[in-house]
């Protein structure tokens, strides 16, 4: 018979009861509530309990219910935890501290504390409940044997009717609904134009960029859905002769581009550059278009800039005739709109948001700013100041984002065991309140992927490291609703990639594209 993860009497001794994963003894171990306990229980330790330093593996030893009161809709049999571990068989199980979770199968988010005072928190206990595994994929088709090429950049994106993997160098698109090959970026070049990287996807273009060696001037493209090129414009010189490595965010009308060395705001309708900035430090920059502002992360300090395209008008003087007294003074001046200029200048700049180590993401929702590194900082769109949030002490925050109107943020940090806990948190971006928190059972390779309301986490094996698959979140929830693990994607990839349309999930390893239903 398997035996269920749970507390189960301490089989070296203790006073307490220690915690069983399925199939070895761990180092948590917890003080016996009163009324005694039975096997595969999975209440967590009343606020306040004691945590016994653990005291290594041992082997199982059965152990006599006798005299113990059992919790109601507990079968009263006892289940001898076997020395064997049990196969994985494609499920995550995961933490959570839920009262009666594995009587009811279900699976549900945690309410996690973060207090900044103390020197650490207990570690949550698992509750046993395995996480079903994901829905069959709906098509899988392989990837171009050139994404073998130990390019460790990229990622997966939906582009209108097709879902695009890319690459610094190469760029494939497949139907959304059959998986289909469907175009292989290959974009007109000028001549004198080499070196074609791939820079980014943003709504409803595939950025992309080249060189001209002999100039030292930058080509910035973009290809629709479609394929077929949408615009390409000569933009010039960027400093010290840098091509540009990402696109931070684009609106429809304005890009905001990146080197390794400024940041550069381009009207993609003309390819004229607006305004660029240089960084403080190199390749430690950010940026994200929050209406007619710009948020920039310039290594430790965030700025906001006024990005808004106006016309720019010149007054003509009257003409020398009688205007009826009943116009008004405005009517007798003709303005005429000559082009279109923005200012870029700065509203505000805040020192110290981020640690030397730079940030990893920067978020626009609702009214505030989110910028994620070691720690969370919250900032008020309109005036930088500070705002409140629940999400205070932390190791490290590995990315943040948007679900279901929630600042969506994954986190790591240590317990007092010394070992490495990974949570991903909800938060409610006007007040800063903690709406769920979900630890996570494997490490979190880049953070979280957003999508209206789903939250993927790409996750890596415990032991090696491998980034093995992800996990899908309800991002009004937290609840963790499937989990797809598959082999453990290695080598050229740096992770399972990931992202979301309204109707399916999409997911690549090192060779091959996936499609899922969407749940939930």
């Amino acid at each position: 018979m398997v035996t269920r993860p749970g507390w189960y009497q301490d089989p070296a001794g203790g006073p307490g009861l220690r915690w069983w994963d399925g199939g070895q003894w761990t180092a948590h171990q917890c003080v016996a509530p009163g009324l005694g306990a039975l096997g595969a229980v999975a209440q967590a330790p009343a606020p306040g309990a004691d945590v016994l330093n653990g005291r290594g593996a041992v082997e199982p030893a059965a152990w006599s219910p006798q005299g113990q009161a059992g919790f109601p809709g507990r079968p009263r049999e006892v289940a001898v935890p076997p020395a064997a571990p049990r196969s994985n068989r494609r499920r995550f199980l995961w933490i959570a501290g839920a009262v009666g979770l594995a009587a009811a199968g279900g699976v549900a988010a945690v309410t996690l504390t973060r207090d900044a005072g103390h020197g650490g928190e207990e570690p949550a206990p698992p509750a046993g409940a395995p996480v079903p595994s994901g829905p069959a994929p709906t098509w899988t088709q392989a990837l171009d044997h050139e994404f073998d090429n130990g390019d460790r950049s990229g990622d997966l994106g939906v582009l209108g009717s097709v879902v695009v993997r890319w690459d610094s160098a190469v760029a494939q698109a497949f139907d959304v609904a059959t998986g289909a090959p469907r175009w292989t970026g290959r974009p007109d070049l000028p001549a004198g134009y080499s070196g074609v990287s791939w820079l980014g996807l943003h709504g409803s273009s595939l950025f992309g960029n080249a060189k001209n060696d002999e100039t030292n001037s930058t080509l910035l493209f973009a290809l629709g859905s479609d394929g077929k090129q949408q615009f390409s414009h000569d933009v010039g010189r960027n400093a010290r002769g840098a091509g540009f490595t990402r696109v931070f965010d684009f609106d429809g009308t304005t890009a905001l581009l990146g080197t390794t060395n400024e940041i550069v705001a381009i009207e993609v309708s003309s390819g004229n550059q607006l305004w660029r900035r240089a960084l403080t430090a190199y390749d430690r920059g950010l940026a994200v278009i929050g209406g007619q502002r710009c948020y920039l992360q310039d290594y430790t300090a965030t700025l906001c800039l006024h990005i808004l395209c106006q016309p720019l008008l010149i007054r003509l003087q009257p003409r020398r005739k009688r205007v009826p007294k009943s116009k008004s003074a405005a009517a007798r001046v003709r303005l005429l709109p000559v082009g279109l200029v923005t200012t870029g200048n700065q509203l505000w700049a805040i020192p110290g948001t981020a640690t030397g180590n730079g940030p990893t993401s920067l978020v626009s929702v609702a009214d505030v700013l989110a910028v994620a590194g070691e720690r969370l900082v919250v900032l008020d769109a309109a005036t930088g100041a500070q705002r409140p949030t629940a999400l205070q002490a932390s190791t490290g925050i590995s990315r943040a984002g948007v679900a279901a109107d929630l600042l969506v943020v994954g986190e790591h940090h240590e317990t007092e065991s010394g070992e490495t806990a990974y949570t991903v948190w909800g938060i409610d971006p006007r007040t800063g309140a903690k709406t769920w928190a979900t630890p996570v059972p494997r490490p979190m390779i880049t953070g979280v992927i957003t999508s209206a309301d789903l939250v993927l986490v790409p996750t890596s094996s415990a032991v090696s490291l491998s980034p093995d698959g992800f996990l899908a979140l309800d991002g009004k929830t937290g609840a963790i609703a499937w989990a797809e693990s598959g082999a453990a994607s290695s080598g050229a990839t740096a992770e399972w990639l990931a992202c979301a349309s309204q109707n399916a999930v999409y997911a690549a390893s090192k060779t091959t594209v996936y499609a899922y239903p969407r749940q939930p």
